[in-house]
């Protein structure tokens, strides 16, 4: 198939309008000719369908820009004679085929027991590999005179014990990293959520944050697509092998699996240029931990059907290598140059402030199904 123009489309062909990213792969043009949504890439069956519809109202996942442009499509494009609200009337079904009778026959059905687990990161949220606490997630740790000594960029942190980091208000620094975060590393829908995670931080309960912008713009990018694609692809090989036995998949023949598909197969990481200044980067950048599971799944005869809930975890605090040198190489990365990172790193690792990281979650979930002949 060949992309085609929103324009063309009817309502029911919204729903199979696929992420920017399935289309350049399956088209094999630049990314960018999709991103405005004014061109789009139909597919009947896949597991990157970016249009839910109901009640004739259309949800889109994806940026502002995408999701806009495809919303005002809809609004415009002809009814089709049996679609959702504009139903007008239905051609009369057709008696089902054998082939059909057996897909749905119930009285096939077989109970599994669930969840399944179908990927687990090697490391915990809020933990290191090892199992003892990940070093971002550290907080109140160091004196002022500790923090002075840490070299940095033109030695930036000494400055700061000049200015009064002994005796400062947490105020001044909360300002300096409020003004960094939203002038440069965030923009359009997700300053607010960066502004949000900024104010769980400052009332100092770590614990847990979840946020429906950042996670749908999480589930529209490149990364996330790429690792839950290979995820979906060989749950459904491995099903059909073992006859759709939920029940008989293995972890680790999985994550081997995974691998061996894809070389490059990884969590999804948010640092790519657009990352940086939309708020992505900031709020994430390279996912800490996740996981997989097939939470729902029923099969009949030949055909099965399920959701796999894909969590992704990260931390929202910073550690030593962040603002300092590197504890391997010795690299001082050039984020120290910034005020709002060394008052970020300040506001978490002063022993006086002790202000609380915090893991961020991010929780998607997948339909797939498929036939085991």
């Amino acid at each position: 198939m060949k992309p085609v123009k929103i324009s063309e489309l009817s309502k029911d062909q919204f729903k199979q309008i696929v992420s920017p990213w399935r289309a350049s792969q399956e088209t094999r043009l630049p990314v960018e000719q999709f991103r405005t949504g004014d061109l789009v890439f139909l597919q009947l069956m896949s597991t990157s369908h970016v249009c839910k519809i109901t009640d004739d109202k259309i949800y889109v996942e994806g940026d502002a820009a995408f999701r806009d442009r495809v919303q005002q499509a809809y609004a415009k494009a002809p009814a089709t004679m049996w679609f959702g609200s504009a139903e007008m009337k239905k051609p009369p079904s057709e008696e089902p085929t054998v082939k059909q009778q057996l897909k749905t026959d119930t009285t096939s059905a077989v109970t599994f027991r669930l969840p399944v687990q179908i990927y687990k990161s090697p490391r915990d949220p809020g933990k290191s590999a090892s199992g003892t606490t990940a070093d971002d997630m550290i907080y109140g740790d160091m004196t002022a005179a500790q923090i002075e000594q840490i070299p940095t960029v033109w030695s930036l942190f000494k400055v700061e014990g000049m200015n009064g980091l002994a005796t400062a208000s947490p105020d001044r620094f909360f300002q300096s990293f409020r003004d960094m975060a939203i002038t440069l590393f965030s923009a359009g829908e997700l300053k607010m959520n960066t502004l949000e995670m900024i104010a769980k931080f400052q009332k100092k309960e770590g614990g847990e944050y979840r946020n429906p912008v950042l996670t749908r713009n999480v589930r529209a990018h490149e990364s996330t697509i790429a690792f839950t694609n290979t995820i979906i692809t060989e749950v459904k090989r491995e099903l059909k092998a073992k006859d759709g036995d939920v029940n008989a998949l293995v972890l680790d023949d999985l994550m081997k699996r995974y691998k061996k598909a894809d070389a490059k197969f990884r969590l999804p990481r948010f640092n790519n240029k657009l990352d940086i200044v939309s708020g992505l980067t900031i709020a994430i950048n390279d996912t800490w931990a996740g996981e997989a599971k097939i939470v729902k799944y029923e099969k009949f005869g030949d055909f099965y059907k399920g959701v796999i809930k894909v969590t992704l975890y990260d931390h929202f605090g910073l550690d030593l290598p962040d603002v300092g040198p590197d504890p391997t190489t010795g690299e001082i990365k050039p984020y120290g140059a910034l005020a709002g990172f060394r008052s970020w790193f300040i506001l978490q690792h002063l022993d006086r402030f002790a202000y609380k990281p915090f893991i961020t979650v991010m929780e998607m979930d997948y339909p797939f199904s498929g036939e085991l002949k």
